[in-house]
């Protein structure tokens, strides 16, 4: 039981952190490819 609440407690907080990661990544692409697109009009 305890060890079931601990692996529920953990597993969203992965979760978070993943998706956190995701979203500075696509910012940072969505952002390359805006620069990139400025740069050639």
């Amino acid at each position: 039981m305890v060890n079931h609440e601990w692996q529920s407690e953990r597993l969203p907080k992965k979760h978070i952190e993943f998706t956190i990661k995701n979203n500075i990544i696509l910012k940072k692409l969505t952002s390359d490819l805006v620069s990139v697109f400025r740069g050639r009009m």
